[in-house]
């Protein structure tokens, strides 16, 4: 816990030029240190980091409707079988699975991205899970409604699948192009 600590109080100091921000956030880690390692071991049990922040960003394009989307992964994760997980930490409230289906998509879209080969450091992989870890208050790991290609089973009934996530995307996208509609302010 110590070693996270002075990891996250450098890292404070580099990054952050409020020192009421740095001791604020260097305290909320403190209350969920001990989670989050032992989160870490049960994570780096079967899978290895191979991608975080700048080279977990990838790319693709819909050159049809002249948009281009891009997405940035706070970590990519390869398993044992060749699979990734995706993760995404959050400091404030993390999206409930329902949140995530219904229109926080930043998981699914990831995932979706990943199967298509967006991300170039990664490759073109198939996605065993993604998750979000909360690291808040009451810290906690929610894990994104989708279905893979290799017959993930879906939890609760409301999986969502890649191609599912993209073409409710672009059909988005276009119903934004018209030029009678409005952006909502989600």
């Amino acid at each position: 816990q110590s070693h996270l600590l002075e990891l996250m109080e450098q890292a404070l100091s580099d990054e952050v030029p409020w020192p009421a921000t740095r001791i604020k956030w260097l305290a909320d880690m403190e209350q969920v240190a001990d989670w989050f390692i032992e989160g870490e071991r049960t994570r780096l049990s079967d899978a290895t980091p191979v991608a975080t922040e700048n080279a977990a960003s990838g790319q693709i394009d819909i050159p049809d409707i002249g948009y281009a989307l891009r997405a940035r992964a706070d970590r990519i994760d390869r398993n044992s079988d060749g699979q990734v997980i995706l993760y995404d930490y959050k400091t404030g409230a993390v999206p409930s699975r329902r949140e995530q289906r219904s229109f926080d998509k930043q998981l699914l879209i990831q995932a979706a991205m990943m199967e298509r080969g967006a991300f170039k450091a990664v490759g073109k992989s198939t996605v065993a899970n993604a998750a979000y870890i909360g690291l808040g208050r009451k810290p906690t790991v929610v894990e994104a409604p989708f279905t893979n290609k290799d017959s993930r089973e879906e939890k609760d009934g409301i999986g969502e699948a890649a191609d599912e996530t993209l073409a409710r995307l672009r059909l988005l996208l276009e119903s934004y192009l018209k030029t009678d509609k409005g952006f909502t302010a989600r």
